[in-house]
């Protein structure tokens, strides 16, 4: 009897420690996993605020930038657009009734520190660097102030 006892008291007991074991395991995971999630999101948050500010600061630059003296063409030649590309220069056209041309245009894309162009940039470019660029005017006719039709002349 005392030995069935004692081998009952022995399962018991390691089945209670291992349960034990189980809970205290379970929650110092909890515990890390929660410390660690926090430590997470305050590092998420630091980047995602320092992409922000790198974002913002891009931004502003593009905005200033023909303001400083490494903008090459008069100001008042440049048009800002943004997106695709940041601006298109109409070199010569502030002097265009002394000249009677312009010298050329120019679509300029401003960058900041590591930047590199976009997928939708570098495919502006190449279409720019093609020739695949032309002018067109649209004349739209209107009668009882409704659009009838359009035209495009190339």
């Amino acid at each position: 009897m005392k030995m069935e006892f004692l081998v009952l008291f022995i399962v018991v007991y390691g089945i209670l420690m291992s349960l034990f074991g189980i809970l205290v395991g379970y929650f110092v995971s909890r515990v890390r996993f929660f410390r660690d999630l926090s430590d997470i999101v305050k590092r998420e948050r630091k980047m995602a605020l320092s992409f922000s500010r790198s974002v913002i600061k891009g931004r502003v630059s593009e905005q200033i930038f023909p303001l400083t003296p490494f903008f090459s063409y008069k100001l008042s030649d440049a048009r800002f657009l943004g997106s695709p590309v940041d601006y298109i220069v109409f070199d010569g056209y502030s002097d265009i009734s002394q000249n009677g041309s312009i010298k050329e245009i120019v679509f300029v894309e401003v960058k900041t520190g590591n930047s590199k162009l976009s997928q939708a940039e570098l495919a502006v470019k190449e279409a720019v660097d093609n020739g695949r660029v032309r002018y067109d005017v649209i004349y739209i006719p209107f009668e009882h102030e409704k659009i009838t039709s359009y035209q495009v002349t190339k």
